[in-house]
């Protein structure tokens, strides 16, 4: 009587199992479907390029990917061997954390096959984003 109760028992779980499966597929499905949209949606933009080199993030007049064309700042940021770090200086809404969110969502949307708002970049080639 045990055993049949196991084998119900594991009928049940790969049945749940195959239906989150299910919901993990249409997850991936939805966040694809996002960056195509974005990438249709902003022709302008540029997929970025990949180096094997040391820590390297090089754009070239980058802006903010939410903020409209027109209202939009754009900085160069050119992080490599040679320049290491910023150190990121200005008044009162002067726009230093759009500039660090920028940089935060634009490496985010590089790394997820995603084209950036700027127009040439280059980013260190992580193990996880060679898939």
């Amino acid at each position: 009587m045990q055993e049949l109760q196991d084998k119900s028992d594991l009928r049940e779980r790969l049945h749940l199992l195959g239906e989150f499966s299910f919901l993990f597929a249409w997850g991936e499905f939805e966040a694809l479907m996002a960056l195509a949209s974005y990438a249709y949606e902003h022709p302008d933009n540029t997929f970025p390029r990949f180096s094997q080199n040391a820590a390297i993030l090089e754009c070239q007049a980058l802006g903010h990917p939410l903020l409209p064309a027109d209202s939009c700042v754009r900085n160069d940021i050119p992080w490599n061997e040679h320049e290491r770090f910023y150190i990121i200086d200005g008044s009162t809404m002067s726009g230093k954390s759009t500039l660090l969110r920028a940089i935060g969502l634009s490496t985010a949307l590089a790394y997820a096959g995603s084209p950036v708002c700027a127009q040439p970049c280059l980013c260190l080639a992580f193990p996880f984003a060679l898939r």
